[in-house]
């Protein structure tokens, strides 16, 4: 079987368009189908037509307005990016003189997609030198308009560049990176597309099983998002760390579907080192006669395709299947065919690197004339900046000291509670978020309380809010949190439209509320859109709150808040919280939510311990399940045992 095109305008084509790389998508993808017809006879691809019909960017300020340029330069700049998986010189010619209309307009968005594409077009063209200042400067741009998807595109493609070459440390920080600028636009499949670059890091460095672990985690993430080419990459790579790890049976499964994914997609470079790998698979399972057959096939393929790489190692492999087999002058051959490319290529990586620190060395020079440039314009105006956020900052703070003396006192809530913790980490200097303790006759009083918003717009509504408890506590004896929730309510209300009478918006608070008799062991418990966890013999019971806020909409009527009897036993553990902690993003890939789902599992998990052992935990989970993201809330879980 040949996967070889007898045509020539097909075959040179796809000479052209041959990437160099370690991931799918360093390599060219393949043509679209409807342009894979018989025999692979390419036609003119849309774009193209588009850009011959459209005219150049000289003619762009004939008479149109400025609006009109800019959707041009960008038409023009999104053609050039696509021309590069079909057409390098087409797509550096239209990236070129998009860019020189954007440089003449200042308009540096134009700029940034240009020297992005300039630069990925140059990395095909294994022209490093050119390739990583062009990134490096789309990345700068990309930064300064704030476009994480884009930044994150930049720094992939510069790791690409040095993994090709070989700088490993640099590759991997310019990944880790990439997963960082992603993480801020949520996009879960570049991702996995550098975490499969990642993988493949840990492959050169001759971690196998590391890397069979992160790329597993990818192909995931990728057959979800059913990127056929970058699925066929991942279980090409998947497939060769089996054969290097020697677990013969997952690498011949992985390499075979990923040959069956190539072939579909006329994917011939996908093709080729496939059949190489099973080739050498084959070699070591002693299926000598099956590796030859294998070997030649991706060797033709490799060929035709000038990939001199592949080609290079499969040379190196026949040339040790035939002196297994005694075929001395076909092994001399076959090494000494290696022994040529991998010169060259040694040769050209050298090259390369050379070139391509080289230009780095040249970027910095660059930018640090440039920042010379703009730090006088800049530091008089980060001066005034720098004392208008202290002098913001100081009234935050003390803002902070004002809401921190309506907190009840740590001894005070020790004397009542005995055993408890109270996790309280607020997102902002002060916070929308509060603990209320009191004491009346025997009950012990405890809330939770989640004001609107957070920061300062939540801390001023949490003094109203505490200031309604204290108000209403001081009333008369409650021993029902459901009447005390009906009063707390009104007096709210009422204080919310004395000051915004015409105002509509939803000011208020959710609150867990209980009321505990601990001579009697028993507990009233009210919510108003929050919930109440009781653990007891690793079993979690759930008393939900009434559905609706402290506070409504003005015109709004208030039904009355449920009361909830719950009989309590020695060693019993109760949790009240607000929803920042199970609101927060984070977890693999930065973008869902913890859930009440995962905070019942991990009460129920650390319930048997000692009561400030489990905020340290608490505190330990949610920093790691947060990793890099921005805290979203205020977070407040309170927990005590009876």
């Amino acid at each position: 079987m040949c996967f070889l095109d007898e045509n020539i305008k097909t075959r040179d084509k796809l000479k052209s368009l041959s990437g160099v790389g370690f991931r799918s998508f360093l390599y060219i993808r393949p043509i679209a189908k409807k342009y894979r017809q018989t025999n692979r006879t390419l036609m003119r691809p849309e774009p193209y037509k588009a850009y011959l019909k459209f005219g150049a960017i000289s003619t762009l300020y004939d008479n149109i307005t400025h609006e009109e340029v800019i959707h041009r330069i960008n038409s023009i700049s999104r053609e050039a990016w696509l021309m590069r998986r079909l057409d390098l010189s087409k797509s550096i010619e239209l990236a070129a003189e998009a860019f020189d209309a954007s440089v003449n307009l200042n308009y540096k968005e134009g700029m940034a997609y240009c020297l992005r594409t300039l630069g990925v077009a140059s990395f095909f063209r294994m022209q490093f030198q050119k390739a990583l200042p062009d990134l490096q400067k789309a990345r700068l741009l990309f930064m300064e308009l704030d476009n994480h998807k884009a930044t994150s595109s930049c720094y992939r493609n510069i790791g690409n560049i040095y993994t090709q070459i070989g700088v490993l440390d640099k590759a991997t920080s310019s990944y880790e990176m990439a997963i960082e600028w992603a993480r801020k636009s949520n996009d879960s499949k570049a991702i996995a597309y550098v975490n499969v670059n990642l993988g493949l890091i840990e492959q050169l460095k001759g971690n196998h099983l590391e890397a069979i672990s992160i790329l597993l985690n990818s192909l995931e993430v990728l057959e979800k998002f059913e990127d056929k080419l970058a699925i066929s990459e991942t279980y090409f790579n998947i497939g060769n760390n089996f054969v290097q790890a020697g677990a013969w049976e997952d690498a011949e499964k992985y390499l075979l579907k990923a040959l069956e994914v190539s072939e579909n997609l006329g994917y011939l470079k996908g093709v080729a080192q496939t059949f190489t790998v099973l080739g050498n698979l084959y070699f070591k399972r002693n299926q000598t006669e099956k590796a030859l057959k294998f070997m030649h096939e991706g060797l033709a393929t490799a060929l035709e395709l000038n990939e001199k790489r592949i080609a290079s190692e499969t040379y190196r492999t026949l040339a040790e299947v035939y002196k297994s087999n005694g075929n001395l002058k076909k092994a001399i051959e076959c090494f000494e065919q290696y022994d040529e490319m991998r010169g060259k290529l040694s040769a050209h990586d050298s090259r390369s690197l050379l070139e391509s620190l080289q230009g780095e060395i040249e970027l910095e020079k660059s930018e640090k004339l440039l920042l010379e440039s703009k730090n006088k314009e800049l530091e008089y105006a980060y001066r005034l900046i720098k004392e208008k956020n202290k002098d913001i900052t100081d009234s935050l703070k003390y803002a902070k000291h004002i809401q921190g003396a309506l907190l009840p006192p740590d001894q005070f809530i020790s004397e009542l509670l005995k055993d408890f913790f109270i996790y309280y980490q607020p997102r902002e200097i002060v916070s929308g978020d509060f603990y209320w303790v009191n004491y009346k006759n025997g009950l012990v009083y405890l809330a939770a309380v989640d004001c609107t918003g957070h920061g300062v717009p939540g801390a001023f509504i949490s003094i109203v809010s505490s200031n309604c408890l204290n108000q209403v506590f001081g009333e008369k004896d409650h021993t029902n949190a459901a009447h005390m929730l009906d009063r707390v309510n009104t007096l709210f209300n009422q204080t919310i439209r004395q000051k915004y009478e015409e105002s509509t918006v939803r000011d208020g608070m959710d609150i867990s509320l209980c009321i505990i008799d601990f001579k009697k062991n028993s507990l009233s418990f009210s919510g108003a859109n929050h919930n109440l966890y009781i653990v007891r013999d690793n079993e979690l019971r759930e008393v939900k709150g009434t559905k609706q806020p402290i506070g409504m909409f003005i015109g709004q009527e208030a039904k009355p808040f449920q009361e909830h009897i719950c009989e309590l036993k020695k060693e019993d553990r109760v949790y009240l919280f607000t929803d920042g902690y199970v609101d927060q993003f984070g977890g693999e890939y930065g973008d869902e939510k913890y859930l009440r789902k995962k905070l019942k599992k991990l009460l129920v998990s650390i319930s048997g311990k000692e009561l400030i052992q489990q905020k340290t935990l608490l505190k330990k989970e949610f920093n790691t399940w947060k990793g890099p993201n921005d805290q979203v809330d205020d977070v407040l879980v309170i927990g005590l045992k009876i």
